[in-house]
């Protein structure tokens, strides 16, 4: 196999998958590979993904932005040899809080939901390259190299630096301060609680960049919310390796 035909750009939402998906996409275009994208959001939609996934053939690489998988799915990408899986993960309360910041969800409704995440991504796991956000934004240029390393793309010393500058947090606010409703390349979305103006193109949306500070929970959280958030995920925090006191 020369390159993957499908890549599956996964994870819990707020932990990095929109910037993985840039820089798949980045990656692809530097090897002069054309990419096919879908964007699939809900369980019900999980067996057209399955589908999709056992008719793909080339020359365009799939690539798959997903926060939901099923065992469908993950027999379809079992039964192929040219797929690459990801799956983002984040401590979970900081992806929670961020969830509920960007959709102004209630508490108790945000915990509920990433809880359903981490369900998915538990599904995911045995299949997949699991990739921390703390360590993708941590150092750029390196998760760069190694997201090239894993899908076997090549990529050169002045394309790693190029497309760290594409996919770096100032190209983002760019791209959401040109949001505007009815704006050529943006769609408007209802989502659980508001309306979000995405870019088409990105999938970036006009609250996408937050705080990507690792602890934010304790910073934006009261003592009471924070024993909460911890009792409520602390089988997650201690299967993905975050300390559960969030030292």
């Amino acid at each position: 196999m020369e390159h993957p035909l499908i890549l599956i750009n996964g994870g819990i939402p707020r932990s990095g998958t929109v910037l993985v998906g840039r820089i798949l996409t980045a990656l692809c275009q530097a090897n002069r590979l054309g990419v096919a994208r879908l964007n699939i959001s809900e369980p019900r939609e999980t067996p057209a993904l399955a589908r999709y996934i056992r008719e793909h053939q080339g020359p365009e690489v799939l690539l798959v932005h997903v926060h939901v998988t099923s065992d469908e799915v993950m027999a379809a990408l079992a039964a192929r040899d040219d797929t690459r899986i990801f799956w983002n993960v984040r401590d979970p309360r900081d992806a929670m809080v961020s969830l509920k910041q960007l959709h102004d969800l209630e508490l108790d409704r945000a915990i509920w939901a990433m809880d359903k995440f981490l369900e998915f991504a538990e599904a995911a796991s045995s299949q997949a390259t699991i990739l921390k956000y703390e360590a993708m934004v941590g150092d750029p240029p390196g998760f760069v190299r190694f997201l090239a390393e894993r899908t076997g793309l090549s990529c050169s010393p002045s394309q790693v630096d190029d497309i760290v500058q594409q996919t770096s947090p100032e190209a983002h606010r760019k791209i959401m301060e040109r949001l505007r409703p009815g704006a050529e390349g943006s769609r408007t979305l209802e989502t659980m609680t508001r309306t979000l103006i995405e870019d088409e193109a990105t999938l970036i949306n006009d609250r996408h960049i937050q705080s990507g500070a690792a602890g934010r929970w304790k910073a934006e959280l009261t003592p009471e919310e924070q024993t909460r958030v911890t009792e409520a995920m602390w089988r997650w925090v201690d299967r993905l390796d975050y300390p559960r006191a969030g030292e």
